[in-house]
Formats: C-alpha cells, structure tokens, sequence
C-alpha cells in the first residue's frame, strides 16, 4: 500500500459536511510562513478549498478561543512539522487539539515533515528534543510527546521523498482534493422545496460567464428568500475567489458606511480596522460573491454597491428583497413561489413531528395548517414549533384561535411591508385587504381613483413589494396571510368596531347598523345581502353618523333576486358628504330627497332597485362617473345629466320602463359606455357623442332607426356596437368611418336585408339569425376572426375568405349553394389558416355550414368510429384537415378524436365546432365542419418514416355520421393537400385519379 492509499484509508471515516473549513493549518511561522506554508496555502486556494491559516504572531503558552473553534469547524487538520515546531507551546498546544478532534469527530489529520526527519518528531530527537529542554517543568510536556508520537505515527509527506518543492506541494494537493467528500448538498440540508429554485436562479447566474451579474431574489415576507440566498453563498462561494454575506440589511440601514466597509474588507481579507479605501481597486482583478440580504430601499443598494466598476470579471451580486423596484432595468429578478401541498406538509412535519410524516391522528389537523399557511415556509415552520409535542385538544385549540387572531410572530414579519408604504398606499393596501380581492384590477383602479388615491402607481408600488399579484384573468390577487395580516391592522385601531376604518366581516357590519355604534371614523362597510338570515331594518340616522363614510356596498348577485333585504326605517333626510362610492343593491325607496348630496359622489351602483327615477331639478355632479341602474324595472327616466362632465359609463339593461334618455346623455362629451340593452321602449335614438367607445342596445324590440347623421358621428373610437334583436331595417352606409370598430353584433335583427360596406377593423361580426339578409358585402373586413351567419337566407359566400378568419359558422343556411363553400373553406384553409397556425400556435377555429357530403378528392373516407391510414408518407407532413358530416338529427355531446400510431395514442382533443351545432335548435339539414389537427408536435414519430394512423371519432352511437381526413404538406408555395409532398394537389386542379380509400 503505497504512501496515498494508506491516506485514503485514513481519511475515509472523515465524511462531515458541515463544517466552515475544509482545512487547518497547523505551522510554526518563523519556519515556513514565508515560503512553504504559504505557498501551500495559495496551492490550497487555487483548487478553491477553504483553508484557514492564522495571519497572527502565535505568542503566549495558550492558544486562543478563535482558534480552537477554527480547529473544531475544520474537516482536515495539516500539521506542517519543521524544524522549531516543537519549540513553540502554542503549536504544540494546537496539535493536542486536533488530535482531540480527530477522537472524537474523525477530523483527517495529515502530517508534513518539512526538512525534518519523521524519527525525530516521533521520538522527540535532534531539534525536538532540544526543544523539551526549554519546556521542562510544564506539567503538559508528558501529553505533548505523547501527541508528536501520535501525529508522526500517522501516514503523511516528507519532503525528502520529492525531487523539488512545487512537487511536493502538488502531491499534497492531490491527496487532500482525493480525501475531501463534496461539501455540498450542506445548502440542501434541513430544507424542503428548493432545489428546482436554485437550479433556476443558478441558469440566471449564468456562472460560466465573465460579466458581472446581478440578480434579485424577491417575494412577500416570510416566503423564504434568506434561505434561498443562503442555499447559495454555501454552494457557490468555493467557485470565487473572496465572498460576503450581509444580513438583514434592512434593520442595519443607519450604519450603511460600517457596512460597506465590512464588505469590502470581507471581500479583501482584511481585518476592519485596515480598510483603506484606495484597496477597493484591488477588487477589479477579483472574481467574488456579494449577497446583501434584506435590502429595502434603493438608497441601501446603491451605497453598498455603489457602481460595478469596482468588481472583477465574472463576480455575482445575490440580493433579496421584498421590494423589486429597488433593482436596476438590467438586473435580473427571481420569485420565489409558495410551497405546493407535498413540500408543505415535508416542511411542516419536520418542524412539528421530527419526521417527514404526521403523527397517527394528527393527519387532519396537519392538513388544516397546510391549508391556512398557503405554501409560506416561515408560518409552517412558526406553527410547526409552536404545535411541538402538543396534544391534539392543544392544536384544535390554536387553529380555532387562528381563524380569528393570526399568529403575532408571522403577523409582525408580514406587517413590515406594509410599515414601508406611504400613507395612500396604505390605503390602497388596506382597501383591497377588506373589500376588493379577487376583483378586476380595471374595477378596483376606477373605484380607488374615486377616492383620490392614486391607484395606477399605488398598485404597481403594492406589486413591486410583493403584497399584490395579478392573476392571468386581471384580477387583483393577494395571499391569505397578507390579507389577514391587513385585516389584523384595520382591527387593532380599536377595541369598538365602531371606531375602525373599515367594515367588511358580516358579524360586524351588522352590530353596527343594528345597534347604531358608528362614528365619524368608519371610511368603508360592504355588506353581502346572500348572507343575511333576515331582513335588516336599518335607521337613516345609523348612517348618517359615520360623516366621513366614502365607500358604501351593499350587494347581491346581479341576476338573482335576494331572500332577505335592507330597510331604511326613516327618510334619507342628511347627506353622506364624503361618499363617493354607493353600490346598493335591491334599494327599496322609489327616489333620493332633493337634499341628498351627490357632490363627491363619482359611482353609483344601484341594480335591482324600486327607484322610479334619481331626483328632481339638476343636481352637481362634478364628480360622476359611472351610473349603472340596471335591472330597476320601475325607473322611467334618467334626469338631466349635464353637470356630470367627468361621466363616462352608463349601464341601464332591463329597465324595461325606460323610455326616454335626457338628451343630456346622448350628446355627452365624455361618454365612453352606454348599455341600454332590453329597454324594450326605446323606439328612437340620436347619439351625438363623439367619446363613445361601447355601445349596447341589444333587445330594444322597439328601436327601427339609427339615423345615418348620428351613427356618422357617434364616435371614430368606437369599438363595439350591439344591435341584437332590434328591428332595424337598414344599416346607415357611412358605418364604414367607425375606423376603431372592432365588435358588431346583430344576432336576431330580422328585418335587416343588406349591409353597407363594413370597417376594416372589425374582428367580430355576428349576423346570426338574421332571416331576410340574403347577401354579404363585396368584400369583408380582412381583420375578421369571426363570422356567424347562422339561419341567415345567405345564397353565397364571398370568393375569398379574410385571411384572419379562423371561424365561421353558418348553421342552417340551406340557401347556400353546395360544393364551392367546400372548395372556399378549403382553400382558405391552406393558404391562411394552417400558416397562423403554423406561426402562432393552435387556434380555436373551426368552419361549419349545410352540406350532406364531403367532396372526397384526396381524402380518406369512412362512414364508422374510426379510419386507418396505412403507410402514409410522412416526409414534410404537417397534419390533417378533419371534415365531419352531422346529420340533422345529431344530438350528441362534442365528438372526441383520439389519433393513434402503431396503437399508441398520440393525441386526444375535443372538436369544438359541436358547439355550434348544438347552437342550432332545430338543424334544417345535414351539416359538415372543417377544421386542422397540427401534428408537428410529434416531430420525432414523424421523422421514423412511413406509418400508419388510426383515428378514432367517438360520438353518438345511435346516428352514423361520415368523416374524411385530408393529408396536408408544406410545398415551396404553401401548403397543399395530398399524399406527400411531391404528389401534392392543388385545390383548384382535384384530379379524381388521386383518390384513396380506406382499406377493410
């Protein structure tokens, strides 16, 4: 066994990964610090393991505190043994310590004989035994040989085995470097949830690059940024050259000077009480790792990392932060995400039971805490020590307390986000907190400008510090325990519920307006009708006390009627001078009093209410803008309107005693939306407002006309005009100069019988049931996606489809002649809506209108459940057009395709074209659809050569239906339809000779 074996051996029992150092160096400095010692300490670091190597004078008889836990967090202790080793006590001293730490924890311990013979050591002769003259009387000199016997009796290097030093020193490096196990996963350990975390931030580091990075870890409090950047600096730090980790920053903000200094000394080596400030260009050749944990403001940012001039090529800053606007544009940014279920559950076990598992009959009660924590490791970790050991009484107990009084510890680590924010925007925070989560962030923005809170950079403020997210849907989003956390806020400005800001829990809204304890300070109530178990008789007076009130909801669902209502028991004879929202739902009275102030308000919401009309006289209404009176089936006129000159949305459907606007409303200057949908009563309107952007009046049975002047002028920014179920005859030709119309809707307009040229940009255009149009425009809108023609007495479709339109729907137009709507659609197909496909991605297209049969050129056909294609050729081949004739009698659900190669399933989808079949009540014929299955997905299946597909169309059982399915392939002039690419068909030439069957 040769020298380095006998090492290995040694050495294998030495696997600790948790320790600071991976080396010690035990040396006598007037020997080796200047030479060999330091030469091995700068071989150590290029191999990037840390070594430790005091840079201090070794005086006195004992070695000192910092030293022995150095000797204690080292994994490998060198004993460099020279020639007046043994003369210095604290060499000595520290030898006795390793050797104790190799008893007891297994720490490696090598010995290097440097210019001494190994004899000498072990038997204290020569220079060693000259050495204990001068010790002689201490009482430690019995242990000392003892431990220089030890130490030289293991297996180590003598430097007389080597022809040079650097071969010596590399020896050494290469026995060192075989005997240390990986220190990592250290970061890993005790953790849950992260490594997919850290790999992602760790391709954001982009750690084989030489440009200086910087990225910043940011998420709501709690979420576990620290540990993420922590997991870091433990794995990454061996991969620079200097590294520092500063804490909590944010509570250190006032000593930003002694901060930076202790990074750059950290970053330099050098004790604090050497910094020089002139060393920091030292730093422009070093390849180093900052994390600045807690970081709260852009000011701490940019004094501790002032510019990136200073830091050499490859260097990394790691920051985390609950604020991401503190982050330059070119720094990059990671979210850290909740925890799902599983690592939650991991997580909170391991706090709560010491295991990975619950404990039998706590399995419940753990799900319940899962469930209230949301995937924030601090609140698992804080209630997992609190539930330690813990009876299940005890846990039944906390989690009852926490559905009322969240955990003070979680709360106070949450709340200091919210401390950052200035006065609006905790106004913001704590109205969104109470009143409107899970709201459209359009509503929530419209209902805070109301207030005057500036909520366009209020909300991106409450984003940049993680205490809102927006949901794909646009809503307004925030985590559980951050809304707890506001709640938390709002009940401790005090004891009297009376006496707080803000109103939303049922219980309490109801105390107040029953008993009448409101006072000055309440800002907001929302009350929710469907959770009343009686109806409430509220005291004019009750309301009239809270003088500073601006929000005030009180709402049902909009289409349903509520069981139990709100009564005011006196007359509205005060005013709300503040309130500048009132939504109320199923408001009983029939009118406001002359006296009741509107000055401030700027939303008026009252659906389903018994108002006859608003007021009488003119009233100032500098503030308003939006009116929704929707489904108040008594009102009978709208008064005049003209001092509202900020009003931008009026929504009156179903007040189907309507029958006169004000002229005030139709000739507004700012009015973007009008909604005047089933105000069957309506017979004439002249609009002349030019803001309008929606316009709605849908079901005005007794609408005939839209003069061609006003609709000329409505509005050039119009976007959407419903017309549905009107008795309109005509349509005014100068439709065309609404050059922003992208939606026009008239479904069940019976008496139209032609259109005028139609607005390029319409996208949109639903004719459905429009029984006496017979004729489309000469050329349709080439922005148009969607065509409904359903029941229209349509004898043609134009030649050329737009090159946008991915549906079009003409169920029941038995007019339309048979044969070239196939060849149409077909060709739109192939040259417009298979490329966007190809470019954009699957769309939800579909074309359908009567036919009995599919042409069968170039298609395989079958009349059953499913079709196989053999030995298709697959070079190029891009997928499938699918044609489906449904017979008139078709009730089935959706038809389900499953595609399958050599057996296997491939793909299974829905075709989403039955939608509009089952739209036809009564189908006058039979009808086919058309639409495209994309297969490049499946690129490698494809590139194995000729295969065989089976397609399976699973629908009704009882009605046969007939299928084909068109092979399509790209050519160098678009795609086309055939068999392979060099037998590819055109359209406009179908040869009957190139027809295929499916075999038996």
């Amino acid at each position: 066994m040769d020298e380095q074996q006998r090492i290995n051996v040694v050495g294998s029992s030495s696997n600790s990964c948790s320790k600071s150092h991976d080396v010690f160096l035990s040396f006598h400095g007037e020997d080796t610090r200047w030479n060999f010692t330091s030469h091995l300490y700068e071989a150590l670091n290029k191999e990037k393991v840390k070594t430790y190597i005091d840079d201090q004078l070794k005086k006195g008889d004992e070695i000192s505190p910092a030293l022995i836990k150095a000797i204690e967090d080292s994994r490998v202790s060198i004993v460099i043994f020279s020639e007046n080793y043994a003369s210095s006590k604290w060499c000595l001293g520290e030898l006795s310590k390793i050797l104790e730490c190799r008893e007891k924890s297994g720490q490696l311990v090598i010995p290097v004989f440097y210019m001494v013979d190994p004899t000498d050591v072990r038997k204290q002769a020569g220079s060693y035994e000259q050495a204990f003259v001068k010790h002689e009387g201490d009482r430690r000199c019995k242990q000392w040989k003892a431990d220089l016997t030890k130490a030289a009796n293991l297996v180590g290097y003598h430097s007389k085995n080597y022809r040079t030093q650097p071969e010596f020193l590399k020896k050494i490096v290469e026995g060192l470097l075989g005997n240390l196990a990986p220190r990592h996963p250290i970061h890993l350990k005790g953790l849950v949830g992260i490594e997919e975390s850290l790999a992602k931030i760790e391709s954001l580091l982009k750690l084989g690059s030489s440009e200086v990075i910087t990225i910043g870890i940011w998420g709501m409090g709690g979420i576990g940024k620290t540990t993420h950047a922590t997991a870091l600096r433990d794995k990454l730090s061996d991969e620079f050259e200097g590294h520092c980790f500063l804490t909590d920053i944010g509570e250190s903000s006032h000593e930003l000077i002694t901060l930076r200094e202790k990074l750059f000394c950290k970053l330099l080596g050098k004790k604090d009480s050497d910094f020089n400030p002139s060393d920091i260009s030292r730093l422009r050749y070093k390849k180093v790792l900052i994390v600045l944990d807690n970081v709260t403001t852009s000011e701490q940012f940019e004094k501790l990392i002032k510019e990136y001039d200073f830091l050499g090529p490859g260097s990394r800053v790691i920051v985390t932060t609950r604020d991401k606007h503190i982050l330059g544009p070119n720094d990059k940014i990671y979210e850290v995400q909740d925890l799902d279920f599983s690592h939650s559950l991991q997580l909170f076990c391991l706090t709560a039971f010491k295991e990975k598992v619950p404990k039998d009959g706590y399995e419940e009660l753990s799900r319940r805490v899962i469930s209230y924590c949301k995937g924030v490791p601090l609140a698992l970790k804080v209630l997992g020590t609190n539930l330690f050991s813990r009876s299940i009484k005890a846990w039944e107990s906390e989690l009852s307390k926490l559905q009322s009084i969240p955990n003070m510890e979680i709360h106070n680590v949450l709340k200091l986000s919210y401390d950052g924010l200035d006065v609006t925007h905790k106004d913001i925070f704590l109205d969104i907190a109470c009143f409107f989560k899970n709201e459209p962030r359009g509503f929530i923005t419209s209902v805070l400008e109301a207030f005057d809170f500036f909520p366009e950079f209020g909300i991106e403020v409450l984003l940049d510090k993680a205490l809102i997210t927006i949901s794909k849907y646009n809503q307004i989003e925030m985590h559980d325990l951050i809304r707890e956390m506001g709640w938390r806020i709002v009940q401790e400005e005090s004891k009297d519920i009376g006496r707080r800001s803000r109103l939303w829990k049922h219980e309490d809204v109801l105390d107040v307006l029953k008993h009448n304890k409101g006072t000055d300070v309440v800002e907001g109530i929302d009350l929710d009708l469907f959770k009343l178990t009686r109806d409430l008789n509220v005291s004019f007076n009750s309301l009239a006390k809270m003088t500073n009130l601006r929000f005030l909801r009180i709402h049902g669902v909009w289409m349903y009627e509520c069981k139990y209502n709100v009564y005011l028991t006196n007359d509205l004879n005060e005013s709300f001078n503040k309130l500048r929202y009132l939504y109320w739902d199923h408001f009983k009275l029939e009118y406001f009093p002359s006296n009741f102030c509107v000055e401030q308000l700027v939303v008026l919401r009252m659906r389903h209410s018994n108002l006859k009309k608003l007021w009488n006289g003119v009233h100032n209404l500098v503030n308003l803008k939006e009116i929704d009176l929707s489904f108040s089936k008594y009102l009978i006129e709208i008064p005049d309107l003209s001092t509202a000159q900020k009003l931008e949305k009026v929504c009156l459907s179903w007040c189907t005693s309507l029958h006169r606007l004000h002229p005030s409303i139709l000739c507004h200057p700012k009015l973007t939306y009008l909604d005047l949908s089933y105000c069957e009563k309506i017979e004439r309107l002249n609009i002349h407002s030019k803001s309008m952007r929606k316009l709605s009046l849908s079901h005005c049975s007794s609408l005939k006309e839209i003069s061609a002047m006003e609709i000329s002028v409505v509005s050039e920014k119009m976007t959407s005009l419903n017309l549905s179920r009107s008795n309109i005859e005509s349509f005014p030709a100068n439709i065309k100069n609404l050059s922003m119309l992208k939606e026009l809707c008239l479904r069940g307009c019976r008496e139209l019988v032609s259109l005028p040229e139609l607005p390029p940009s319409l996208r949109k255009l639903c004719l459905r049931d429009c029984r006496k149009l017979m004729s489309l425009p000469e050329e349709l809108p080439p922005s148009l996606i969607v065509l409904e023609l359903d029941y229209c007495k349509l004898m043609s479709l134009p030649e050329e489809l737009p090159p946008n339109l991915d549906r079009l729907s003409a169920g029941n137009c038995i007019s339309l002649k048979k044969g070239i709507s196939q060849q149409v659609v077909l060709q739109h197909m192939l040259h417009s809506c298979v490329p966007c496909i190809h470019q954009q991605g699957s769309l939800n297209h579909y074309f359908a209108f009567p036919r009995d049969h599919v042409m069968d050129e170039c298609g395989f056909h079958t009349a059953e459940g499913s079709i196989t294609i053999s030995c298709l050729p697959i070079s190029h081949f891009s997928g499938f057009i699918y044609c489906i004739v449904l017979p008139k009698r078709f009730v089935s659900n959706d038809i389900l395709m499953s595609i399958y190669q050599d057996h296997v399933e491939m793909k299974s989808w829905t075709i989403k074209g039955m939608q509009f079949y089952r739209s036809c009540d009564n189908a006058m014929s039979d009808h086919v659809i058309y639409c495209y299955g994309d297969l490049r997905e499946y690129h490698e299946i494809l590139l194995s050569g000729d295969i065989t597909f089976t397609i399976e169309f699973v629908g009704s059982e009882e009605i046969k239906t007939e299928f084909r399915v068109f092979p399509v392939y790209p050519t160098a002039s678009g795609f086309k339809l055939g068999i392979c690419e060099s037998e590819s068909i055109d359209l406009e030439q179908l040869p009957t000779s190139k027809r295929r069957r499916t075999r038996p």
